[in-house]
């Protein structure tokens, strides 16, 4: 089995705004992505010399890929005691020409000599090979949407000593984990927030990550369980981030 090399051509325009004397910015970027020969991790079923089969990960190209989307990151430095920011990012990541024959096998397509994806071997194999259009499906790891913003307050506390606290939200759309679009993680938010004091030398600081207890995956792969037998059935690792937590950190500089 060959692997042709990928190829692409991307197109981004942007703008980079200062307001406000330069307290407030605004960057902006749409782009677009023509993605050729996309290189995707795929499954396909292995009969070797005795006749046994198997399920093989293996590595082949998608037709045509295309990517679009936009970025937009704000902040305004409101006065020496307030700061804020936001970020927005959406992207449209699908397989504009993709034909795959697991997924005939998911869906059991039926054998067909016409469309963008015909069977091959009909009239001469006894069983042809089946192949579904995976156009329109999105690739894998790709969330549409993201968000993010935070808030931070610094005021003087004497001569010496100043007060912080800042809070940070996130969102993150789900990610499907293969190109079959079936398994995926899912949503997730992320609430953290810190406050403390500070001086030159000493900084205290108490501090919460994942307030909202958020537990949707930060990854989903597919693989081969080794541990199923001979035929290898599909299996997904699972990486799931820390529960809520909260902590006091002090430090000194000298």
């Amino acid at each position: 089995l060959t692997v042709d090399e990928e190829s692409s051509i991307n197109y981004e325009f942007g703008t980079k705004m200062r307001l406000l004397d330069g307290r407030m910015s605004i960057d902006a970027a749409v782009f677009f992505t023509d993605w050729s020969d996309q290189q995707i991790t795929g499954s396909d079923v292995f009969r070797n010399t005795i006749g046994f089969s198997q399920n093989i990960s293996l590595t082949t190209n998608a037709g045509k890929t295309e990517i679009k989307g936009l970025e937009v990151n704000w902040r305004w430095k409101i006065n020496e005691t307030w700061d804020l920011n936001a970020a927005y990012g959406y992207t449209n990541a699908e397989f504009k020409e993709l034909c795959d024959n697991v997924l005939a096998i998911l869906t059991a397509s039926p054998v067909t000599t016409a469309g963008p994806c015909p069977s091959v071997g009909v009239g001469v194999l006894a069983t042809p090979i089946n192949f579904a259009n995976a156009a329109g499906f999105r690739t894998a790891n790709a969330p549409e949407s993201t968000f993010s913003a935070g808030a931070e307050f610094r005021m003087p506390i004497g001569t010496e000593w100043s007060f912080f606290a800042r809070s940070d939200f996130s969102y993150q759309g789900a990610r499907y984990a293969e190109i079959y679009n079936h398994a995926s993680t899912g949503t997730s938010t992320r609430v953290d927030v810190r406050l403390g004091a500070e001086t030159d030398a000493w900084k205290v600081t108490l501090w919460g990550r994942n307030l909202d207890d958020d537990r949707s995956p930060d990854s989903v792969v597919r693989f081969f369980n080794p541990d199923s037998g001979f035929a290898f059935t599909r299996a997904y690792q699972v990486h799931f981030p820390n529960g809520r937590q909260y902590g006091l950190t002090a430090s000194y500089k000298f």
